[in-house]
């Protein structure tokens, strides 16, 4: 499942054919630069790449208006379609705009109700517009290194040992190096069919809160940047995933603060006030304190293993984490 920067540029490049007829309509110098965000987004460099997409379509918004040629202005609106088309593009801007979001939402408490309130934990509740389940809220320090907790959220197949509820994770296609689509199975209580989504999850490093973030959104049935997202099994519901966010702040080299954000729904027709508070005051806390269970066993465990045979991925892991907290390093986004 792990493939080489020349293969994931190969993808990117079957992924723009579709727009090769519309490229030959614009300029040179929108096809160079649109080939650079395409480079830049396989080698996850997310953030420089938003902020270039940004600086094109400004630029290009400027000449359509100043442009007092009707063939001209075409052409501009030409090129701002094959931006607005480009698969890449899109997923690009959808990523930057959802985790710029997500760290306000996750350092605000305007809105939540108090479930658990202790220094060691804290969980929150709240109803959204437009959303059917109730969003849950978890955070809390964590006694270890900022790398430590990283091999449990990026290592799916072993959601199995900790989440609950859960019955299989996989990853079924790396797009690239810090963006996967994952498949998740929870199997719950009698009568109830397992609840199956699919999810794409990308990894930041968040340069200015010392942090890394983890997104997860759910993707549809269909073409995802060259892989074909299968259907969900007949046997099996299909859950939402409105959001799911995992943030990890370094306190110290020996401390970290997790926190987190999860709208899931799980498509249960009614789901009774007092399984959610249990929820929200011993299940959420108790996959805190699991967690915080995993990194102290992590020496002689299997996610020590994973980080010893993925040892050149792991090691530019923890180079991008050494780059949040030491000004002489630079982490890019």
């Amino acid at each position: 499942l792990r493939a080489t920067t020349t293969e994931k540029t190969e993808r990117g490049k079957k992924t723009e054919k579709n727009m090769e007829k519309e490229n030959t309509k614009i300029r040179p110098s929108t096809r160079q630069k649109i080939t650079e965000i395409t480079r830049m987004f396989y080698k996850d460099e997310t953030r420089p790449a938003y902020d270039k997409i940004l600086q094109l379509e400004t630029e290009i918004h400027q000449l359509h208006t100043n442009s007092q040629n009707a063939i001209q202005r075409q052409k501009f609106q030409n090129e701002l379609n094959v931006l607005k088309d480009n698969q890449i593009i899109s997923v690009i801007k959808q990523e930057s705009e959802i985790a710029d979001q997500y760290i306000k939402e996750l350092y605000s408490y305007e809105g939540w109700n108090v479930g658990k309130d202790s220094p060691n934990c804290k969980t929150f509740n709240r109803d959204e517009p437009g959303l059917e389940s109730t969003t849950l809220r978890l955070e809390g320090p964590i006694d270890h290194n900022m790398f430590m907790p990283l091999p449990i959220f990026m290592e799916p197949d072993l959601f199995p040992q900790w989440v609950p509820f859960c019955k299989d994770a996989q990853i079924l296609h790396e797009v690239t190096s810090y963006r996967k689509i994952v498949k998740v199975d929870l199997k719950l209580p009698f009568p109830f069919a397992v609840r199956e989504s699919i999810m794409c999850g990308t990894g930041w490093p968040i340069k200015e809160k010392k942090a890394a973030l983890i997104v997860l959104r759910g993707i549809s049935e269909g073409d995802f940047l060259g892989f074909k997202v299968p259907a969900v099994n007949s046997r099996s519901v299909e859950m939402d995933v409105h959001k799911g966010i995992i943030l990890l702040e370094w306190i110290s080299d020996t401390k970290c603060y997790l926190r987190a954000i999860f709208n899931v729904n799980p498509k249960i027709p009614i789901v009774p006030q007092w399984l959610q508070n249990m929820v929200v005051k011993q299940v959420m806390p108790q996959i805190l304190s699991i967690v915080r269970s995993k990194c102290d066993e992590f020496h002689d465990s299997i996610y020590q293993s994973r980080v010893q045979d993925k040892h050149e991925w792991y090691d530019g892991l923890r180079i991008r984490i050494r780059g949040l907290h030491e000004g002489k390093h630079r982490a890019r986004l």
